[in-house]
């Protein structure tokens, strides 16, 4: 019998307000997806390791704003938007810090 190897990694997403945090939802990353469905815009994204995300790439749109994408060891990405900074918590889940308006 072989080794069945799960197509998506989940991780539990939590918002920062500052006041509060928020468990907003679990979140299912593609393993195999050769660019996921755009999910939330990040601004200054550094992340080391993640449940099999090796690495984070920004760029810079002609708006002056960071896009953000998680990859995989696969090369797999996805987008993340619409927060300003990602923090890892522990092995199981992220926090998104929300700083500021939407660009």
């Amino acid at each position: 019998l072989g080794v069945f190897k799960k197509s998506t990694v989940s991780v539990n997403v939590e918002i920062d307000y500052g006041d509060r945090v928020e468990r907003h939802y679990s979140l299912l990353l593609p393993r195999n997806a050769s660019v996921a469905t755009a999910l939330m815009y990040v601004a200054n994204v550094r992340l080391e390791s993640f449940s099999g995300i090796t690495s984070i790439v920004e760029i810079n749109d002609v708006r002056g704003c960071w896009k953000a994408f998680l990859v995989d060891n696969l090369g797999n990405s996805i987008e993340v938007i619409d927060v300003s900074s990602v923090v890892v918590k522990d092995n199981s889940t992220i926090v998104f810090r929300r700083v500021g308006e939407r660009c």
